[in-house]
């Protein structure tokens, strides 16, 4: 694991926060009230609440005490929000670095404890991907307004979620700083990844494929073409997050191991408190 030093920490938690208020705001905003589907920031905290997606990753508070210090009645105000417009399943996401005195204190108070294994983050330079031979014949193209809909239908498949997810997905296609990208296979779509750019940072997710192809190196190619994207864009690096799998299991967890291939270093795990 190599520590980020404080100014990359905040670089690449302030590019995936952005990301994500970013991609909230994509949705149609009668869908999102028809969701309860909300994103809002309290001073360097961003806020996510989704009612009818209760999972962590569309219910939570990212980049807790990472940029300044955060007064008891700040966080107060943080957790207020998550209770009135989250699901249950919301975490409050704080990174080892950030986890001062004041804020241990604050969360023991407030009967918040971690749960599961965390997320872990990554990051990456700007050196470019050896190329490896691709046998299973995958196309990696940027999607356009033509195949929007294809990606969009890929992310909701691919991560199983309902189907009124896909249009949503489908508004990232022509948004301002977004890249999203479709692995093509036999002429069919089968996996989906997106690249985020702000501030010189570009931020990687919305990795998805499709159950019956998975496994062929998919997602291998998506992070390849993006890095490769990043690069031309000239940023500083790149980041992404994946599950932390547990002590002695990572080369097991594939998301996990597709970043480290494609020379993503682990920095951190950041542990979500419920």
């Amino acid at each position: 694991m190599n520590h980020p030093t404080p100014s990359t920490l905040a670089a690449i938690e302030r590019v995936e926060r952005l990301a994500w208020i970013d991609m909230f705001n994509a949705a149609p905003a009668t869908y999102a009230a028809s969701q309860g589907l909300r994103a809002a920031a309290h001073g360097a905290i961003g806020l996510l609440a989704c009612r009818s997606l209760p999972i962590a990753e569309f219910n939570r508070a990212m980049s807790v005490g990472v940029e300044g210090d955060c007064p008891a009645t700040a966080l107060d105000d943080v957790l207020a929000w998550l209770r009135e417009h989250a699901a249950a399943e919301a975490v409050l996401q704080c990174p080892p670095t950030t986890r001062n005195d004041a804020l241990q204190a604050w969360l023991r108070s407030r009967e918040l404890e971690p749960q599961g294994n965390g997320w872990a983050k990554f990051v990456r330079g700007t050196q470019a991907i050896v190329s490896r031979p691709n046998g299973a014949g995958i196309d990696v193209r940027q999607v356009t307004a033509e195949t929007a809909s294809q990606f969009g239908r890929v992310v909701q498949a691919g991560f199983g979620l309902p189907e009124h997810c896909a249009p949503w997905f489908a508004n990232l296609a022509d948004r301002p700083g977004w890249r999203v990208y479709l692995a093509w296979r036999n002429g069919m779509p089968i996996a989906s990844g997106a690249l985020f750019l702000h501030d010189g940072w570009g931020w990687m997710g919305i990795d998805a494929t499709l159950p019956g192809e998975r496994g062929l190196g998919a997602q291998t190619e998506l992070i390849a073409r993006r890095v490769a994207d990043g690069i031309d864009a000239d940023v500083a690096g790149l980041t992404a997050e994946t599950g932390q799998p547990a002590a002695g299991l990572e080369s097991s967890h594939t998301s996990f191991s597709n970043y480290q291939r494609g020379g993503f270093d682990h920095a951190y795990t950041r542990a979500n408190y419920r």
